[in-house]
Formats: structure tokens, C-alpha cells, sequence
């Protein structure tokens, strides 16, 4: 058994090593302070900005809050470069406290301590204020939650109520995976007394991610988690399908207003001999745009046909000149260029575009080519890291050393043939559940790990193209689970062919 002296021994080792890298500039940490909008929004007005706050997941703003409040005694990049430390720490610490339930030998637990330790040092450097950071704790105290769940038949609704809120605050897919655990959850605790607390807890987690959609709706006139829902859904079809056949389908598409059809139709006539301007231009619906001040001009969006009749259009013109002219504080965080409802009126087209795609595209949208993004060569593209940050992601930013990719790469094969050798054991654990209606713990584990990261996989390869190598990091704990039991049901399998 690790005991709490091991635990402090890891705390030190952990914090020692990254506050010598810090200390003797061995590694750079990137951040730019707050400007004066963005401390006047946070110091004066924070309950009119995290109303407004809508293209990242609300929690982002609190723990921007949070932050003003130690910049006098810590720069901002140590900040959030200590808070990314302590998710990987107290991920390894439930990592760690499930694989001593697995009964691993304790040599065998420091040892993942030790490589994991020093592998995340990459990923919490990058970007360091980036909101995907506290992710990667949210995932692995998912899968510490279910392997107690599975264990003890009984489900922790303190738990369970902290990684809802924690997934409302954080995670765009919250929805979904709500309901993934839910279900989980009330298979293994439907005889329990218990379950209907489990159906309250759901209903009052619901109500509050249709609130997020119902404020976003109030906002920006769009239902949804976050205002960039539309620009992935814009990113992910001229991605997979290119962007002639893209701007084909906007010209074709009777139920786009005239208004959306003259946008693309002037980013794309204005840069069609410059490919990657013109892709990023579209992704962001950046038509009629006065690039000086940022933000649209209302002296050219005049001059669409219909724009008399389109009171939608106008509205949001008419909102993002107030805003600018009053309160350009309120527009400082997430993704700055989608807070104009400009812009998401422009991207409102993303349904209609990604949907028609399936139907025009099917194989480019559901299978790809190579160079494009379909979905399952984005599943494979997700996956070509095995949930270990990639060493190819933004390259220029960092000076990897030789120990970072030597265990970068170690975890990266170790995690893909680990997850390769679901193929094999996915099958035998239903072919003897169907044959024996008996099922061991670890293997309802097993599979609900599996549900849990097919979620995230399935998901973010449907609606996103182009970081998905980088966004499967906060499943590594989870993948890298899968991987250790399949090498344990191979090491068991090895043995017992000895045996025989």
C-alpha cells in the first residue's frame, strides 16, 4: 500500500523538479498579462462580463477572476503554470489510488509516477492559460469515480455532483457526457435506494446546461454551449470537403438568407488566390470587415440586397455597435473575434452547411482523404498520439528535450497498442458475458472507460478537424488505464498458455 509519507515524497519530487525548470529558465512559459479591459472587466463589472462570456465554458471566467488576485505576488504565467501542475499532480494521485486497487506492485506505481511526472511538464507549459488544461483532472477523476462506482455498487453523489459541475463549468461536451454517466451510473445502481437522488441530481444538472444554452440564445441568438459551435461545424466541412464545393453548397442552399450567401461570396472573391487566408477568412466569416478597428463595417453590410429586410442582421449590428462604443470591456475574453453577434449571425450557417455536406459528401465528411478531415481519418488522426501531447503540435514554441520525447515517444506506443488491443479483448469480454451472463467488475470498468473516451473520441472528430491530436490529452489518465488492463489480460493470458 502507498502510504501518505510516499504521497509527500511525490509532492516534493513533483514541485521541486518543476520549480527548478522554472527557476534556472530551462523551460519559457508564454502569457501575456491582462490588458486594462480585461482588469476592468474582472475588477469592476465580472457579473456583466460572465453573462456575456460565451465562447469558452464559463468556468474559464472565474478562474480568471481568481487569478487577479495573486498578480501582485506571482506573475500571471506562474499562476496558471503552478495551477496546470497541481490538476496532473492530483491526476496521478487518483491514477495512482486506482492502479493500487488493480493490486500493482508499488515499484510498478512509482515508476508511471515518475515518467508521467516528468512527460506532462510539455503539455503544462503549453499555452498555460488555455482552458483545456483543468480537463485533463476532470477525465481522470471521471474514471477514478466509476472504478469505485463499479466496485462498491454504490454511487458517491458527492463525486458525482463535483465532476458535473466541474464538466458544466469546463467542458463543452457536458450534455453528453452527463447523460454517459448517468447512464453508467444508474445501470450499476438501479436496485439501489439511492437512485432516485441519482434522477434529481441529473434533472438539476440538466436544468443548468440548458441555462448556459438558454443565456447563449439570450446573448447571441445562437442555442447552443459556446458561440464557436458554429465555426467548428464551418471548419470541419471546408476542411473535409474543400472550399469550392463549400462555397457550391452555400450558393445552391435556398434556405441560406442572401445576406450569409453575399458574405462568403465577398471573402471569396476577394482572396481566392490566396488559399490559407482564404480558409481562415471563411472559418471566421470575416466579410465586410474594417481590419483597423476590428470589427464589421456597417457601411458595407448596408449595401447587401436585403439588408433593409433583415432585422436579425441589423439587431447585431446594432448590439455590436453599442458594445464597442460603451462597453468594449465586456468582449476581452475566450475567443475575442467571436463575441461580435455579427460574426455568428455570418456563422449561423454552420447546421445547415454541415448537415448538407453528409448528404452531398458522404465519403469526404465520413471517411475523408488524406490532407482532408473525415471523420474516422480524424478519429485516426486523434488517436496517432495515443493522449500524450503531440512533440509535432506548435514545435516552434518549445526546445523539447531529449528526455521529454524519449518518454513522449515511450507513452505514445504504449498507449496505442494498448488501446489496438481492444480490437481483441473488446469482443472475448462479450462473447463471455453472452456465454457465462456473469461479468467481472473490471471488466464493466473496462468497457465504461471505453464508452466514456468513445464520447470524447467520437464527438470532438465529428465537429472538429485540426488540434485533435492535442485535444484527446485530457483522456490520457483514461487511455492509458484501458491500455494498462489490456497488458494485464495479456500478461494473464501468457501465463496461463505457460501453464498449459
Amino acid at each position: 500500500m502507498i502510504t501518505k509519507k510516499n504521497y509527500m515524497f511525490f509532492f516534493v519530487f513533483f514541485f521541486l523538479y518543476r520549480f527548478f525548470l522554472i527557476y534556472f529558465d530551462i523551460v519559457q512559459l508564454n502569457f501575456i498579462d491582462y490588458s486594462a479591459l480585461q482588469l476592468k472587466a474582472l475588477s469592476n463589472h465580472f457579473i456583466e462580463t460572465l453573462w456575456f462570456y460565451g465562447t469558452l465554458p464559463i468556468g474559464n471566467l472565474i478562474i480568471n477572476k481568481i487569478s487577479i488576485y495573486f498578480i501582485e505576488f506571482i506573475e500571471l504565467n506562474v499562476f496558471y503554470y503552478s495551477l496546470n501542475s497541481f490538476y496532473t499532480f492530483f491526476s496521478l494521485i487518483l491514477f495512482s489510488k486506482i492502479l493500487v486497487q488493480i493490486n500493482y506492485k508499488k515499484t510498478v506505481i512509482f515508476l508511471f509516477f515518475l515518467l508521467i511526472s516528468l512527460l506532462m511538464t510539455s503539455y503544462e507549459r503549453w499555452s498555460v492559460y488555455h482552458h483545456d488544461h483543468i480537463n485533463l483532472l476532470i477525465f481522470t477523476l471521471i474514471s477514478y469515480y466509476l472504478f469505485f462506482l463499479i466496485n462498491k455498487k454504490e454511487a458517491n453523489i458527492l463525486i458525482l455532483s463535483l465532476i458535473f459541475s466541474l464538466l458544466l463549468l469546463f467542458n463543452t461536451l457536458s450534455i453528453f457526457l452527463l447523460f454517459g454517466l448517468y447512464s453508467i451510473t444508474s445501470f450499476i445502481c438501479r436496485k439501489n435506494k439511492k437512485f432516485l437522488n441519482l434522477n434529481l441530481i441529473l434533472i438539476f444538472f440538466l436544468i443548468l446546461n440548458i441555462s448556459v444554452h438558454i443565456k447563449n440564445r439570450i446573448n447571441f441568438n445562437l442555442f447552443s454551449a459556446t458561440t464557436v459551435s458554429n465555426l467548428n461545424l464551418i471548419q470541419k466541412t471546408i476542411h473535409a470537403i474543400g472550399i469550392d464545393n463549400f462555397q457550391n453548397l452555400v450558393k445552391e442552399n435556398d434556405n441560406i438568407n442572401l445576406s450569409i450567401k453575399e458574405c462568403y461570396n465577398d471573402i471569396y472573391l476577394k482572396n481566392r488566390f490566396n488559399l490559407d487566408e482564404l480558409v481562415g477568412l471563411h472559418i471566421d466569416a470575416l466579410c465586410f470587415y474594417d481590419f483597423k478597428n476590428n470589427k464589421y463595417s456597417f457601411e458595407k453590410i448596408i449595401k447587401i440586397p436585403n439588408f433593409e429586410d433583415n432585422e436579425e442582421l441589423k439587431g447585431a449590428i446594432i448590439d455590436d455597435e453599442l458594445i464597442f462604443n460603451n462597453n468594449n470591456w465586456i468582449t476581452q475574453f475566450g475567443y475575442k473575434e467571436n463575441n461580435l453577434k455579427t460574426k455568428i449571425y455570418f456563422q449561423s450557417l454552420g447546421p445547415t452547411i454541415f448537415l448538407e455536406a453528409f448528404l452531398e459528401y458522404p465519403f469526404e465528411m465520413i471517411v475523408g482523404k488524406i490532407g482532408a478531415k473525415g471523420f474516422l481519418l480524424t478519429v485516426a488522426k486523434s488517436l496517432s498520439w495515443g493522449a500524450t501531447f503531440p512533440l509535432n503540435y506548435q514545435a516552434d514554441n518549445y526546445n523539447w528535450n531529449i528526455l521529454e520525447k524519449l518518454i513522449s515517444q515511450f507513452f505514445r506506443f504504449f498507449n496505442i497498442i494498448g488501446l489496438f488491443l481492444c480490437i481483441y479483448y473488446v469482443p472475448i469480454v462479450f462473447k463471455k458475458f453472452y456465454k457465462e451472463k456473469v461479468i467481472s467488475n473490471i471488466d464493466i470498468y473496462y468497457l465504461s472507460l471505453i464508452f466514456i473516451s468513445s464520447i470524447v473520441i467520437s464527438l470532438t472528430s465529428l465537429i472538429t478537424c485540426c488540434e485533435n491530436d492535442r485535444l484527446i490529452v485530457i483522456i490520457f489518465f483514461i487511455v492509458t488505464i484501458i491500455s494498462v488492463i489490456n497488458y494485464t489480460k495479456l500478461m494473464i493470458n501468457f501465463k496461463n498458455s505457460k501453464r498449459i
